[in-house]
């Protein structure tokens, strides 16, 4: 947290202000030329004050100087205290959003420029699948087809002629469009009351200088953190983030177990694999592979359960030496927080009464599975000369979403049941994230979520239904 302006400070940085703006009031016109004669500036802070509220102009001006020389620099360095502001990239401040390609890896295919020819004359190709007519002997050999399957489509072609070589083979790329979501403004008013109480020391200068942009940013920073993790709520109520059971974390035993779960997920992160993304969890007919470097993998996580694990062990897990770790709270990739609420509602504010969610304890993510993109910061002020109130302002406008071409699964302590019977459940196809698929990594991904909207075949016995 920036520190406090001490009395000396204060006068310090109202001095210069002063002296920036001018620093006189009164004058006469001599030989035409006005030429000032009292000066704004005094040790006085009473005497200083008066003398900068004796012209609306000037008064203006003294707050302009304060945001541009203090205020601006202290409201950028309270951003820093929230713990989500690194994963923030500035934005272009103009157009509707962004967009994010993704270009999924390819698998390669057989390649031979001759066939092969066994010492019987028989003619073979070592493709995924193959046929072969034997006419001949050796080069007399005709009539040899091959059906080759190469991720495209197929083609039977003679293989003599290798027509394989010329067939297309498109890159898979996959593509998503961001909005600007998170559109706010925080506002602070000082009225003619309130401003005339502020100079009876330096020190209160000081204070109220400080308050300024506290009051900027607080909410701001409150905001945005609730903003971020209501998203991952959002993403597991509607079926785009894979979910992993957990039984019991009320024990410090119980929580152990959790750890243990996390770093052995952690470690499949930085493997090649469509089980964890975001993507294939609502693509299950088209997915992609993803992989995470290490150092880029966090973790949000209730403070109860963090506090219930060895210290020691979660600092090691995310690659944090136990000082640091314990230094603040939270590392610079553990994140804490006191539970995961309801997402916003479809005005776009956040409620702060919205009902707990304590089934989810923790989500374990790539970097790059939050997209947060600052398109907007602006402080300004205006100082209402009618009524003699000053009045500060932060406009944000901020993307935040989730990228699902990203590694992402939520830890939590609900129970997948397996769903039996002849026909489908009534409610099979339309209900978003209540029935899952388990996969071969442990994880359950929905068979019906809200981005994709497709459903599965209901088979008896295959799938689960979550509670």
């Amino acid at each position: 947290m920036p520190k406090r302006l001490t009395p000396k400070q204060a006068k310090l940085v109202c001095k210069e202000i002063t002296q920036h703006i001018g620093g006189q009031t009164n004058g006469t016109y001599v030989d035409g030329v006005w030429t000032p004669t009292t000066s704004v500036w005094d040790e006085n802070p009473v005497k200083w004050w008066s003398n900068v509220f004796s012209s609306g102009q000037l008064t203006n001006d003294f707050f302009e100087g304060l945001l541009n020389v203090n205020v601006e620099q202290r409201v950028r360095a309270f951003d820093m205290e929230n713990p989500f502001e690194k994963y923030f990239q500035q934005g272009e401040q103009y157009g509707f959003g962004n967009m994010e390609f993704y270009v999924n890896p390819q698998e390669s295919r057989y390649f031979a420029i001759n066939p092969e020819q066994t010492k019987n004359g028989t003619y073979y190709y070592q493709g995924e699948n193959y046929e072969t007519r034997i006419s001949g002997l050796g080069s007399n050999a005709v009539s040899l087809t091959t059906t080759i399957r190469d991720g495209v489509g197929e083609a039977n072609q003679s293989i003599s002629e290798n027509y394989h070589c010329l067939l297309d083979k498109v890159p898979d790329i996959k593509q998503i469009f961001f909005r600007p979501n998170f559109q706010r403004q925080y506002q602070a008013t000082y009225t003619q009351e309130m401003l005339s109480q502020v100079s009876t020391t330096w020190g209160t200068v000081g204070t109220f200088i400080d308050g300024i942009s506290t009051t900027l940013n607080a909410e701001k920073k409150r905001e945005e953190k609730r903003q971020i993790v209501s998203t991952f709520k959002d993403g597991i109520d509607r079926g785009w983030i894979p979910l992993i059971p957990v039984s019991d974390t009320t024990t410090t035993d119980g929580a152990q177990n959790l750890l243990m779960q996390i770093r052995t997920i952690e470690d499949n992160f930085t493997n090649d694999s469509s089980n964890y993304n975001m993507w294939s969890a609502v693509n299950v007919d088209n997915p992609i592979i993803t992989a995470s470097d290490k150092s880029n993998i966090d973790i949000i996580i209730r403070n109860d359960i963090k506090n219930l694990m060895d210290v020691k062990g979660l600092a090691a897990a995310f690659n944090m030496d136990k000082a640091d770790y314990t230094a603040d709270g939270f590392g610079q990739n553990v994140i804490g927080i006191d539970v995961f609420r309801s997402a916003p509602d479809g005005t776009g504010v956040y409620d702060a009464n919205a009902a707990e969610d304590r089934s989810i304890l923790a989500v374990l993510f790539d970097s790059f599975a939050l997209h947060a993109v600052r398109k907007f910061d602006q402080t300004s002020q205006m100082y209402l000369k009618n009524v003699a109130k000053e009045q500060f302002f932060r406009n944000v406008i901020d993307e935040i979403a989730l990228n699902p071409f990203a590694n992402c699964v939520g830890f939590t302590t609900s129970t997948f049941t397996v769903v039996t019977g002849d026909s489908a459940p009534a409610d099979w196809a339309t209900s978003t994230a209540k029935y899952y698929r388990k996969t071969g990594s442990g994880v359950y991904v929905p068979v019906t979520s809200a981005l994709s909207g497709i459903t599965t075949q209901y088979e008896s016995g295959k799938y689960y239904v979550r509670a």
